[in-house]
């Protein structure tokens, strides 16, 4: 178990964002007949960043109910719990912005993004997504239904906001301007760590004080 388990559990989660970025660009492509397949590879990575940000607060919401507790169950420590806590959250992110960088480099011109843009606002997002469900998480362990009902809320926001997005993507002349600002970039960057270390607050407490549940 021990850190492989949070390791493993890290790629998987990238590997599930990955996928669906890919079949939701190609819905959005197939569905409309303004846009082309050179749309779809250029606007796969807003796609990342989306369920990226999803995916973490998604994973990361039901981790304290069922992945600390066999963690611990199985024989690991807290330090490793809480090391393996970190990697769980940041090898997805840290994949993730890998890919989207070399997308982006590799599209050139079309690129929404330049790879310097990109990797700032790339790990803000999926930092903020980690410490939102971090919050949650925690919440979700102690009081169950109500984060339950939060979770379900805020991602049919980030859906409604992937929506509109999608929409207005055929014309991403907007987003270019606005991320071809590097202010903008590390402002994303530095309002997701900001979170992220907050969340790290809560969490060193609960872990610390978790009781395994068989």
């Amino acid at each position: 178990m021990k850190l492989k388990y949070w390791i493993t559990s890290g790629f998987q989660i990238f590997l599930i964002v990955v996928a669906a970025s890919f079949l939701y660009g190609l819905l959005i492509t197939v569905q409309n007949s303004y846009m082309d397949w050179n749309d779809l590879w250029v606007l796969l990575p807003i796609y990342q960043l989306l369920f990226g940000g999803m995916m973490q607060l998604a994973q990361t919401t039901g981790v304290y109910k069922l992945n600390l507790n066999l963690a611990l169950a199985f024989g690991s420590t807290r330090n490793e719990a809480l090391l393996g806590l970190q990697l769980f959250r940041l090898i997805p992110t840290l994949c993730n912005t890998a890919l989207i960088c070399v997308l982006q480099a590799v599209a050139g011109e079309n690129a929404i993004f330049t790879p310097l843009t990109a990797l700032p606002i790339s790990l803000g997002i999926g930092l903020a997504g980690g410490a939102l469900g971090t919050v949650i998480g925690i919440v979700y362990a102690r009081f169950g239904r109500l984060a339950t009902v939060l979770t379900v809320l805020i991602i049919v926001a980030l859906g409604i906001t992937g929506g509109v997005l999608a929409v207005m993507s055929s014309e991403p002349q907007w987003l270019q301007s606005l991320v071809s600002h590097m202010g903008f970039s590390w402002l994303v960057f530095g309002i997701g760590l900001i979170l992220y270390g907050a969340a790290m607050i809560p969490e060193h407490r609960t872990v610390w004080k978790y009781s395994v549940r068989m």
